[in-house]
């Protein structure tokens, strides 16, 4: 629950304590030119020429309750040894500017496309373009959120010390905002918004073949691309140690007197009396963790063959098939956040070796076909008025969708590093004859050691989820009850055949479930069947 006061700050009560943040109020202002000409060139071209130039500024925030982190900034700590750098700043605080990001006023996007009547029944069209990606507000505050933790008990549970009628007798503990500058955080998780984050665009493109063999009929062909550069990537991990320092392996968990003691708040996870090894050699030791905020630094590739027949409506009958045989590849999501009965993905491992996450997306879908039909049933058309009646107007359609699965894509729980597992030599994850306890061959995979990171893509390239085979059909009937007034018989089948399509197996590595479905996939769901009743007037 968050309660708004006066001033741009709320409470959010949680059971183990409260928070006291300052509310945004973000905005982002955009601006754009785009110029168009379409030239006839001759009677069977014609050629489609654009130029677009857009301006979306970066985010600003009204009370400026938004951090950046400065990796070059000198620290003010001292600590004998280090030369410590890093740390966060503010929007319209030491020379910076309201804005979160820095601005880019070189997003120039060109389009291009042309249509070409080859012969009398045959159209060839193409085109290409760029698209950038809309900003995004980051939602880095440090120093604009501070917890008052509940201590209910200090002798472990045998009496009470706080009671919820009085929580919090000393108060709550106020947000520093930016008063601290770079020392804001020292000795915690930080997050503060890169400066340096270019949005990322897209390249589109695709060359079509359009045929009319018949009257009605459509026959097509087309070559679809897309390639991503920078794309959106999110909770970006910039405190790492160097991969030299990295092959200590196991050395990296041992402790070592911490040069921090006495110069960082005693109640600090490093403010003890030893540190690791590992976390003094990270680029920022005096904080346990630093997030970047958003970055634009996945890239991706698509290639698709999409060939479609279709039958317009004509004599009570028309007919679409839809054929898209494709490959896209990433270097993974876009954010922790996955929608309802999409593929799961481990993040990225190592943020200095991003060429590591390259493999099939979580999205690929090598092949999907889609077939519809509408068909006036042509029965009712003659005979008695009675039976023409009863038996005439009839209308069925039906969809059937059929398409490959989804990658596969394992986790481990690696002490001190990586997410994924090892891939062992001569083992081969895929199997001829998969089933529900045994989708792909666990004995492939195995947990690395500590302090080193998995071998294994990110996503496997010969293991996807179960195929999707589903029909929908529903029959239509039709009746005039007056002039302007229509009734409309509804009888649906929502896959028709209750064919199920199984979820994805068990990903992490030496876990019970390892390799095994334990429950269909959330789409489609099992056989619906529905009747309704429509009045029209």
């Amino acid at each position: 629950m968050i309660l708004t006061q006066d001033e741009p700050e709320g409470i959010e009560v949680a059971e183990s304590g409260a928070r006291l943040q300052t509310d945004g109020t973000a905005s982002v202002k955009y601006q754009a030119v785009f110029l168009q000409d379409d030239w006839k060139v001759s009677r069977s071209l014609t050629l489609n020429l654009g130029l677009r130039w857009e301006f979306e500024a970066p985010p600003t925030d009204r009370y400026n309750v938004l951090s950046n982190f400065d990796p070059d900034a000198i620290s003010p700590l001292r600590v004998p040894g280090f030369n410590l750098r890093g740390g966060l700043a503010y929007p319209n605080r030491g020379g910076l500017s309201r804005y979160q990001r820095e601005p880019n006023y070189n997003d120039f996007g060109p389009r291009f496309g042309f249509a070409w009547q080859a012969r009398a029944k045959t159209v060839v069209r193409g085109g290409y373009g760029i698209m950038y990606i809309p900003v995004t507000v980051s939602l880095a505050r440090t120093g604009f959120t501070q917890d008052t933790p509940m201590v209910s008990t200090i002798d472990g549970g045998l009496t009470p010390q706080n009671v919820l009628s009085n929580p919090f007798p000393a108060g709550l503990l106020k947000p520093s905002g930016s008063s601290q500058g770079l020392l804001t955080g020292v000795g915690t998780v930080v997050s503060g918004q890169l400066r340096k984050a270019d949005r990322g665009y897209t390249q589109q493109w695709n060359f079509t073949l359009q045929h009319q063999p018949w009257n009605n009929w459509l026959l097509e062909a087309a070559w679809v691309g897309n390639r991503g550069v920078r794309l959106f990537a999110d909770s970006r991990n910039i405190n790492n140690i160097s991969d030299a320092d990295f092959a200590q392996g196991a050395a990296l968990a041992a402790p070592i007197p911490n040069p921090f003691r006495g110069i960082l708040p005693a109640s600090s996870p490093i403010g003890g009396a030893t540190i690791t090894r590992f976390q003094s050699l990270l680029p920022f030791p005096q904080f346990t963790g630093v997030t970047g905020g958003y970055s634009f630094l996945n890239n991706s590739i698509y290639h698709a063959l999409a060939i479609k027949a279709e039958k317009r409506f004509s004599q009570g009958f028309s007919f679409l098939l839809a054929y898209t045989a494709s490959k896209l590849i990433d270097d993974g999501a876009n954010s922790g956040q996955v929608r309802p009965g999409a593929a799961v993905t481990t993040t990225v491992q190592n943020w200095a070796n991003l060429r590591a996450e390259r493999s099939k997306s979580s999205q690929d879908v090598p092949q999907r076909m889609v077939i519809s039909a509408l068909w006036e049933l042509p029965v009712g058309k003659n005979g008695p008025a009675l039976f023409k009646h009863v038996a005439g107007g009839w209308q069925l359609n039906a969809i059937q969708t059929i398409e490959s699965g989804t990658p596969v894509s394992l986790a481990a729980t690696v002490p001190g590093s990586g997410n994924r597992p090892n891939v062992v030599a001569g083992q081969q994850a895929r199997l001829d004859s998969p089933t529900i306890d045994r989708w792909f061959n666990t004995s492939a995979f195995v947990i690395p050691a500590a302090y080193t990171y998995g071998d294994v893509a990110r996503t496997l390239p010969d293991v996807h989820t179960d195929s999707v085979y589903n029909m929908d059909l529903s029959l239509f009937r039709n009746f005039t009850v007056r002039e302007g007034m229509r009734l409309q018989l509804r009888a649906e089948a929502f896959n028709l055949t209750n064919t199920p399509t199984f979820g994805e197996p068990g990903r992490a590595v030496n876990t019970a479930n390892f390799g095994i479905v334990t429950a269909t996939a959330f789409s489609p769901k099992p056989r619906e069947v529905q009747l309704a009743l429509r009045l029209t007037f």
